[in-house]
């Protein structure tokens, strides 16, 4: 008999790295770097208490521009504005402007008030939408209409406000609000003029990333995911650390790419739209924080509290598809990569999934030779012929020339037995608690019950439908007696087919 039981297709990307891990920058300047932003091949910083930096010759040296900048307050810069010719800097003492490149600076925050519970005024943010500016301070979002000469506080006001990460999405302003506090974020739909909380699912935002059709927000709680404007909202944190304060998210070549900071400390990337998170953070220290990222001449540079950090941009290895079938007693995995870079090879890993397998136990069963450096696509195949019935994943371990290597996301693949059967359960005698286990050859009804040795039902354990495959139930004899019982599985296919087995058990207390 012949059974085609399980296709499983995979779109993604797998990476490989021209230098896979992350370096300090040597000339960086030291210390906690809050913004990092590029223009017309200048960079500049936004430094926590040393002011503006400026790099004209790619972050091969620095310059201090702070002139005008004559307080510690306004040394504590939290983000930058290139515009035109013109440079804004939010500072802990306000908004600053230069219209000479950072050469002087002029303080621009007339109108902006010190609120209550503050010494300063705590702008946190600076962001232009059209010809307007906008601003969150500690005590309210503020909208200037004439290059930051005077600002005007908008509706939202309070203590604590410090909104920040402003972005335009598809016509709705959304800002970020890194607070405990409620709402969490805010959005406007009127070019700016008025704003309205936002609390979501998720407590607070520190980020947001606009796509076609995709709005992405970082928040204290990890990555999630708009397909509606920011009317609702989906986690997407598998494979993230436990405490994700996603404080940054970027695309680069279909990759997503986000920074972690505090506890949750790192860097990591997916390939399959935040579904899965690989670690990406290879050769960083822990670093308390990671503002910002940029991808400047071919390089990830991040902002953090130990200075400027690096790595190479990602040179994808694009896999198509990823497929797993099984066919008559033959697992036949395929898949097709559309270009590829210093690529050696694949090495086939396979880990089955039963409940005495630890959760990382991948195992090496095979290496196909890869095609080294190509544009074409290429077509690879593997058969896997020594599996019994039961549940696989299957992944591709890309290895490149120098051997950095990255993961492909897995595949499964049920492997169906070929006939009914219900195992003894184990351990028996029991108490309190035993396995059952059971095979199935097909999806169909089940209905698992435990009898008392007159024919009563003491427990139904499973009425519901199936796929076909391994099974296995615990069953826990707590509350009944000690004694004989007897364990049925009646099972039904489509076409009404029943097969009928019992076991004996016995409960010793």
């Amino acid at each position: 008999m012949t059974k085609v039981v399980t296709f499983v297709v995979i779109l993604t990307v797998l990476t490989v790295n021209s230098f896979a891990q992350w370096t300090q920058i040597p000339s960086s300047p030291s210390y906690y770097i809050q913004d990092i932003v590029e223009a017309d091949d200048i960079i500049y910083l936004a430094h926590f208490s040393d002011g503006v930096y400026k790099s004209t010759d790619s972050t091969l040296s620095w310059q201090l521009i702070n002139n005008g900048l004559n307080t510690n307050e306004a040394k504590s810069v939290y983000q930058i504005l290139v515009s035109g010719d013109t440079l804004y800097a939010a500072t802990v003492d306000g908004i600053y402007k230069s219209t000479n490149g950072g050469d002087n600076w002029v303080k621009k925050s007339n109108g902006i008030t010190i609120g209550p519970g503050a010494l300063n005024e705590f702008t946190e943010s600076i962001y232009k939408h059209n010809s307007n500016l906008f601003t969150g301070a500690w005590n309210g979002i503020y909208r200037s209409t004439n290059g930051a000469e005077n600002w005007i506080v908008t509706n939202i006001t309070g203590q604590g406000i410090e909104a920040k990460n402003f972005v335009n999405h598809n016509g709705t302003l959304f800002a970020a609000r890194e607070s405990i506090n409620n709402p969490g974020a805010y959005k406007s739909i009127d070019d700016g003029v008025t704003w309205e909380g936002i609390t979501g699912p998720f407590y607070s935002t520190i980020t947001f990333l606009s796509e076609p059709g995709k709005l992405w927000a970082g928040t204290i709680s990890g990555v999630w995911l708009s397909t509606d404007n920011g009317t609702s909202w989906e986690m997407r944190n598998n494979g993230l650390t436990s405490d994700p304060y996603s404080s940054c998210i970027i695309r680069i070549n279909g990759t997503l790419v986000t920074s972690l900071k505090f506890g949750g400390s790192g860097v990591f990337s997916s390939t399959n739209e935040g579904f899965n998170w690989e670690d990406f953070g290879d050769g960083l220290p822990f670093l308390n924080t990671i503002e910002k990222m940029i991808v400047y001449d071919d390089r990830i540079i991040a902002a953090t509290s130990d200075g400027l950090w690096q790595r190479d941009t990602i040179i994808p290895v694009e896999l198509i598809s990823f497929t797993a079938t099984y066919d008559n007693g033959l697992i036949m995995l395929k898949w097709v990569t559309a270009a590829e870079t210093n690529n050696a090879g694949f090495e086939i890993e396979r880990k089955p999934d039963t409940e005495n397998i630890i959760a990382d136990s991948w195992e090496k069963i095979g290496y196909i030779t890869g095609f080294g450096t190509t544009t074409e696509p290429q077509d690879y195949s593997f058969i896997d012929d020594n599996v019994s019935a039961g549940k696989y994943s299957y992944r591709l371990k890309q290895i490149d020339y120098d051997g950095t290597f990255q993961y492909s996301s897995s595949v499964e693949v049920n492997v169906y037995p070929k006939e009914f059967v219900l195992n003894q359960n184990y351990p028996n005698p029991f108490n309190p608690k035993t396995v059952i286990s059971f095979q199935l050859a097909i999806n169909g009804h089940v209905s698992l019950k435990v009898y008392n040795v007159i024919g009563q039902v003491v427990m139904t354990l499973i009425d519901e439908n199936l796929e076909g495959g391994v099974h296995n139930i615990e069953f826990s004899a707590d509350g009944i007696n000690s004694g004989v019982y007897f364990y049925t599985l009646e099972a039904k296919d489509n076409s009404g087919t029943k097969f009928i087995s019992a076991k004996k058990m016995m409960v010793l207390k």
